[in-house]
């Protein structure tokens, strides 16, 4: 089997009360997606990784705060959507798994873009695993008051490798550390 491992930063948060393409979801502000072989081991020369070129959308001071990205710096270092997308359809027209921390949220976002641009959404050709619901259960102690529901990429990186997730909430650092926590899961069986 084949991977890739993807994080992508938006413009806010997905409803997911409504469709994907729904014109009051959030868009793609950054993407990073690794390919990774059968021993999950980088493949050289075929990471994407991009900001996004605003298409008409901006970034609000509170998401800026999260991820660092304003609307300017995408417009300046972006590339169009299609890149992207097209990076994202051959991963997965190449038989490729796709791994995410909440792939619920990571894959719905790249649906939503899919379908704005009339193109098939891949929906039903892509395999996912969530490292999020496969670290679910051991039992990982979470930074801050909030102890309910799944824990936060950045507490499972800490748990693994006893050392705090340097770069949180940039695509490429966050992508990274799924695939590490991803080897990690796969080492114990819980994926």
């Amino acid at each position: 089997m084949k991977y890739f491992v993807i994080d992508c930063e938006t413009t806010g948060l997905l409803d997911f009360k409504f469709a994907a393409d729904d014109p009051s979801q959030p868009r793609l502000a950054g993407v990073t997606m690794i390919p990774v072989d059968e021993d999950l081991q980088l493949t050289d020369g075929t990471t994407f990784s991009a900001l996004i070129q605003p298409d008409g959308w901006e970034i609000s001071p509170e998401i800026t705060a999260i991820n660092g990205l304003t609307t300017e710096r995408c417009a300046a270092e972006g590339v169009p959507i299609a890149l992207a997308l097209d990076a994202y359809s051959g991963f997965v027209n190449d038989g490729r798994i796709a791994v995410a921390y909440n792939a619920q949220f990571d894959l719905k976002q790249i649906r939503s873009e899919l379908r704005r641009l009339n193109l098939p959404d891949l929906f039903e050709e892509t395999p996912n695993i969530c490292a999020m619901r496969a670290s679910k259960s051991l039992n990982v102690e979470k930074a801050g008051a909030k102890k309910g529901g799944f824990p936060k990429l950045s507490d499972v990186y800490r748990h693994f490798f006893k050392k705090e997730l340097e770069g949180a909430h940039t695509s490429e650092s966050d992508a990274m550390a799924c695939l590490e926590v991803f080897r990690e899961l796969v080492k114990i069986g819980a994926v």
